[in-house]
């Protein structure tokens, strides 16, 4: 695949959809709903947290190809789909537990 680099300003995709801005409103009541909350991680244990990574790994990861082929198409770019979804499957995130002071985590590819 050639890709070609342009100097200047960058070439942005027509956007086929349209999503409109948050109001002011919006986003206030989105940080005030995480200022409230904020207490809730902070008072988890290790052990807890991780499980809830864990958790939000495995549903990014069942909905990654979905999300990526969106992406892809809106860009018009549907010959990259089936890359991206290989890409996605053979990579899974580790977390070791074992050592719950200091918990480690890597890619494999598997």
């Amino acid at each position: 695949m050639t890709i070609v680099t342009h100097r200047g300003s960058p070439s942005f995709p027509t956007v086929l959809g349209s999503i409109s801005p948050s109001t002011r409103d919006e986003m206030d009541a989105a940080v005030q709903a995480l200022q409230s909350h904020k207490d809730e991680w902070v008072s988890r244990t290790v052990r807890e947290r991780i499980a809830l990574l864990d958790r939000l790994m495995q549903d990014f990861a069942a909905i990654a190809p979905r999300w990526v082929a969106a992406c892809l198409q809106a860009k018009s770019v549907a010959e990259a789909v089936r890359l991206s979804h290989r890409y996605f499957r053979k990579r899974t995130m580790i977390v070791s537990s074992s050592t719950v002071s200091q918990p480690r985590c890597g890619w494999s590819q598997g």
